[in-house]
């Protein structure tokens, strides 16, 4: 097993006044963690 960083996104949509398909959707990033950069990389 290789570790790795994971991050996950759901959403969901439900305007009042409209209709949306699809109203869930989400993503996933994965990041090796062997490969992920080492300190601060924000610019804020």
């Amino acid at each position: 097993m290789d570790a790795a960083y994971v991050f996950r996104v759901a959403v969901r949509l439900d305007p009042p006044d409209a209709a949306v398909d699809p109203d869930r959707f989400g993503t996933t990033m994965e990041i090796p963690a062997n490969s992920a950069p080492t300190g601060r990389t924000s610019t804020r």
